[in-house]
C-alpha cells in the first residue's frame, strides 16, 4: 500500500482526502449561517457609499455576538473559522486593502471574543432573560466586547492611516455599544419556534387590550419625523415605558431596535455628522441610544419578573401543594363563575364528590408519607381523565371534588364509572415490596336546564350519594336523586 493512504472498504483513499471528509462533516447548517450572516453584514458596511452610514450599518459585530451566544453550537471552531471568513471577504470587497481588513478583522473577532467568554459563563439569565439581572450582564458584556475592539481598532487606524487613535477609539466604543445593546437583547430573547406560536395565538386573543401603548409609540414618532432634532428619543420614552410595562421581553427588545434605528435614520436625512470630527456629539448619542434601550429592557424584565413572581404567589395560594389541584377556596370561587355562567344560558351541570376508601387504614398501617404517595398517584390519575372545561379541586382530606358543566346524568355517570376503573387499575409501591391496590367512592348530582341550585347545595347533595356509594360497599358511585 503505498505511503499517505489507507484501506477503506476495499478502496484506497488518500489520508488527506479523509481528512478533509472529517472536517467537512464536522460543519454545519449553523455555522453556514453565521458565517453568511457576517459575510452579508461586512458587504452591506463596507459598500456603503455614505461614510456616515457605514457606522451605523457595522452590524456584524453585534449580529456574531449575539448569535454565538444564543446559539452556542454556532460558537464551536467550525463557526469561527466561517466567519472570520465572512469578516475578510465581505471587508475585502469594499476596501481593497488586505493588510487593513486583516487588521481590523482581528480587532472585531478578538472584542467578540471577550464578549462571548463573558457572557456565556451568564447564559442561564441572559438568555431569554427574565430579570434585570439578566440585563445587566448583557451590558457588561457589550462595553468588554466594545472597549477591547475599540481599543485594538483604534490602534490599527492609527498604524494603517495615522488617525489620532483616542477619537478613533471613541467613536469605535460608541457604535459598537450602539449596535449591540439594540441588536444583541433582540436576538437573546427571539422566542424557540413552538414558543413563538403560542405567543402568536395569545398575542391574536390578547391584541386588542395590548394595542394602545404601541399606538402611542407611533404617534409620537410621527411628532417626532415633524419636528426632528437630538432630543427626539425623549420624546419617544412615554410611548417607549408604557410598552416596556406592557409587553414581553422579546417585543420590547424589537420596539427598542426600530425606534433606536428610526431615529439614527432620521438623524442621517438632516445631515447629522458622524464623522471624527464630531465624535463627542455622535458617542453621546450613540451612548444615549444605548442606556436608553437597556433602561427600557430593564424595566421589561422588571415587570415580568415581578409578574411570574405574582403568578407563582397566586398559584401557591390556590393550589394544594401536594396534589396540585384547586385548594377548597379557589375551586369554590371558580365553581360560583361557572354555575352563574351555565344558570345564564340554561346547561345542564354535574358536580361529583370523590373520596378513596380507607385511607385512613393507610395512614396507620403504612405511615402518613405513603398516605402522601397515594395521595399523589390518585390525583394524577384523575387529573389525566379530566377534559379542559373540567374542574378538580381538593376539598380537604382525602375528599375531591369534579365539576362537570354541561354534563347530564348520563354523562356523569359514566365519568364516575370511569374515574373508578382508572382507580381500581392502579398497583402503587408505598413501601420495600408493599403495593396498594387503591379505590374510590364517588357521590354524582346532576342537573338539568331547569334547575338553579347553589354551590352549597350541589356539594351537600354529592355528600348524601358518597355517602350511600359507601354504604352499598365502596368502588362505586351512587347517583343522587
Amino acid at each position: 500500500m503505498a505511503a499517505g493512504a489507507v484501506a477503506g472498504e476495499g478502496v484506497l483513499m488518500p489520508a488527506f482526502e479523509i481528512r478533509a471528509n472529517r472536517v467537512a462533516a464536522g460543519f454545519r447548517l449553523e455555522h453556514a449561517v453565521l458565517g453568511a450572516t457576517v459575510l452579508v453584514a461586512c458587504a452591506v458596511a463596507t459598500t456603503s457609499k455614505s461614510p456616515s452610514l457605514l457606522s451605523f450599518f457595522w452590524l456584524s459585530n453585534a449580529l456574531m455576538l449575539g448569535l454565538i451566544v444564543r446559539f452556542p453550537v454556532m460558537a464551536q471552531p467550525q463557526g469561527w473559522v466561517l466567519a472570520t471568513l465572512g469578516f475578510l471577504l465581505g471587508s475585502y470587497a469594499g476596501e481593497g486593502w488586505f493588510l487593513k481588513v486583516l487588521l481590523l478583522t482581528l480587532a472585531n473577532l478578538v472584542g467578540i471574543a471577550c464578549g462571548w467568554l463573558y457572557l456565556r459563563q451568564h447564559a442561564a439569565s441572559v438568555v431569554q432573560m427574565r430579570s434585570p439581572v439578566g440585563v445587566f450582564h448583557v451590558v457588561v458584556g457589550v462595553c468588554i466586547a466594545s472597549a477591547v475592539g475599540a481599543l485594538l481598532g483604534g490602534g490599527a487606524m492609527q498604524y494603517l492611516l495615522q488617525r489620532s487613535w483616542q477619537r478613533t477609539a471613541m467613536m469605535w466604543f460608541g457604535a459598537e455599544m450602539m449596535h449591540m445593546c439594540l441588536i444583541i437583547p433582540l436576538l437573546l430573547n427571539v422566542p424557540p419556534l413552538g414558543a413563538a406560536r403560542r405567543l402568536w395565538r395569545s398575542g391574536e386573543r390578547a391584541w386588542g387590550r395590548s394595542v394602545a401603548p404601541l399606538a402611542v409609540l407611533v404617534v409620537l414618532m410621527g411628532v417626532g419625523l415633524y419636528i426632528g432634532g437630538p432630543g427626539v428619543p425623549l420624546l419617544l420614552l412615554p410611548g417607549l415605558v408604557l410598552c416596556a410595562l406592557s409587553y414581553r421581553v422579546f417585543t420590547v427588545s424589537l420596539l427598542c431596535f426600530l425606534a433606536g434605528s428610526w431615529h439614527v435614520f432620521l438623524l442621517v436625512l438632516n445631515d447629522f455628522d458622524f464623522s471624527s470630527q464630531n465624535a463627542e456629539a455622535a458617542m453621546s448619542m450613540r451612548l444615549g441610544l444605548s442606556m436608553l434601550s437597556v433602561t427600557l429592557l430593564t424595566v421589561a424584565c422588571a415587570r415580568n419578573h415581578w409578574g411570574d413572581a405574582m403568578a407563582r404567589l397566586e398559584h401557591s395560594s390556590t393550589h394544594d401543594h401536594l396534589t396540585g389541584m384547586l385548594t377548597r377556596a379557589a375551586f369554590s370561587e371558580q365553581a360560583h363563575r361557572i354555575l352563574a355562567r351555565l344558570a345564564h344560558g340554561r346547561q345542564p351541570v354535574a358536580l361529583l364528590m370523590l373520596d378513596l376508601d380507607w385511607f385512613k387504614r393507610v395512614n396507620d398501617t403504612y405511615g402518613h408519607a405513603a398516605g402522601d404517595v397515594v395521595l399523589q398517584a390518585v390525583s394524577r390519575t384523575v387529573v389525566q381523565s379530566l377534559r379542559p372545561h373540567e374542574l378538580l379541586g381538593r376539598m380537604g382530606g382525602e375528599e375531591f371534588a369534579l365539576l362537570l358543566p354541561g354534563a347530564d346524568a348520563q354523562e356523569a355517570s359514566a365519568t364516575a364509572e370511569r374515574l373508578c376503573a382508572a382507580i381500581r387499575a392502579l398497583t402503587i409501591e408505598v413501601d420495600e415490596g408493599k403495593t396498594l391496590r387503591p379505590t374510590i367512592s364517588i357521590g354524582v348530582v346532576a342537573l338539568d336546564a331547569t334547575d338553579t341550585l347553589t354551590l352549597s347545595v350541589l356539594l351537600r347533595k354529592a355528600d348524601l350519594a358518597l355517602y350511600s356509594a359507601k354504604e352499598n360497599g365502596r368502588d362505586g358511585f351512587c347517583l343522587s336523586a
